[in-house]
C-alpha cells in the first residue's frame, strides 16, 4: 500500500489495523494531495472520501503528507 507512505508510522499502523486497503478515491487523492494540488474527490457514499481529507489535514497539521 504505497499510498500510506504519506503518513506518519502510527497512522499507517491505525488504517492497516482498520481497513484492508485503500479504496480507490482515497488512493487517487493522497498523492496529489501530497503534490500540493487542489483536489476534488468526488466519489460514491461511503468510499473514503472525508477519510481521505482528514488524515491529510491531520498530517500537514503535524508536518507530515
Amino acid at each position: 500500500m504505497k499510498e500510506l507512505e504519506y503518513f506518519h508510522p502510527a497512522v499507517r499502523d491505525w488504517f492497516r489495523k482498520r481497513f484492508p486497503a485503500p479504496t480507490e478515491p482515497q488512493a487517487r487523492a493522497w498523492p496529489a494531495i501530497k503534490r500540493g494540488e487542489h483536489t476534488l474527490i468526488a466519489a460514491t457514499y461511503r468510499s473514503g472520501k472525508t477519510l481521505s481529507a482528514f488524515l491529510s489535514a491531520i498530517a500537514i497539521w503535524f508536518g507530515g503528507c
